[in-house]
């Protein structure tokens, strides 16, 4: 059956999307477990999962003592057992693709939900997207990427919606986010909206100076002082001032909410005015 065909489904029920995420450099002991069961579950044979899992983790598969389905699902829960956490999220993606064959394509989308549902309910902060594991915010923090990303693109800015993307990317680095590379991708986003306002060619630091009226007041103090913390921190990095993780988090939530604003009130105006932003005295 289905997992669409199911009780919870049917009924709208599913995990706590408000579960706090508690985990990402590792995995839920149980996750190594649900894999191989899940896996299973999408038709996947013991011969072809335990193929998969040994072409991943560079062993030779013990065919010469292990033989029937009992003894190769011993095999390969073992192996998952010992291997590296990273692993894990590596052979998650190698089963994902996997199921994009045609032989097994109507498993695909079941895979992803079920296991995007229980990184939710265990609190691991990535998710199963397009058949890559990649960086999960909180509910609130994800909202906001894909709605900028969406009213970027709708607008034109398509440079600035790929530098979101490419933030992400660098906060789903394994085992160690690229938390600088987030931070800068995350500001260039912004600066990207910033520049095609105004056909300008300015760092966003200088094209503030000049367009104070961007934002409503005291928004445009805010986002000069984020310009200067970012540049610190992602720009002129000092070995003592490493942005965490969270704060990378914080940085890209910010840009996006901005981003998307500016991108909303240009098209706004240009739609009034036939042309681009004014670069100086525009309206609030």
């Amino acid at each position: 059956m289905s997992r669409r065909d199911n009780f919870s489904t049917r009924n709208g029920h599913g995990p706590d999307l408000n579960t706090p995420i508690t985990m990402r450099n590792d995995v839920p002991d149980d996750l190594r477990g649900f894999l191989v069961d899940l896996a299973y579950e999408n038709g996947i044979k013991h011969d072809a999962l335990r193929s998969m899992v040994c072409r991943r983790l560079r062993v030779a598969p013990d065919t010469r003592n292990n033989w029937g389905p009992d003894n190769v699902d011993r095999e390969i829960r073992d192996l998952l057992v010992a291997c590296p956490w990273f692993d894990i999220y590596d052979l998650i993606e190698v089963v994902a693709l996997h199921l994009e064959t045609d032989n097994y394509r109507e498993y695909g989308a079941d895979f992803e939900n079920e296991i995007n549902e229980f990184f939710i309910a265990r609190g691991v902060g990535w998710k199963l997207e397009k058949g890559k594991i990649v960086f999960r915010g909180d509910e609130g923090l994800d909202r906001i990427l894909a709605v900028a990303a969406t009213t970027e693109n709708l607008n034109g800015y398509l440079t600035a919606s790929n530098e979101l993307h490419e933030a992400i990317k660098d906060l789903s680095r394994r085992p160690t986010p690229d938390v600088t590379g987030a931070i800068q991708h995350a500001m260039a986003s912004l600066e990207c909206v910033a520049r095609d306002l105004t056909d300008s060619k300015e760092t966003l630091g200088a094209w503030l100076k000049r367009n104070r009226e961007a934002f409503p007041p005291p928004l445009a103090d805010i986002t000069d002082k984020l310009w200067g913390y970012a540049s610190n921190h992602g720009r002129h990095l000092k070995e003592a001032e490493a942005a965490k993780l969270e704060e990378a988090e914080l940085i890209l939530g910010i840009c996006a909410t901005l981003g998307s604003y500016l991108a909303n009130k240009g098209k706004a105006l240009a739609n009034l005015q036939g042309n681009v932003f004014p670069p100086v005295g525009w309206p609030s």
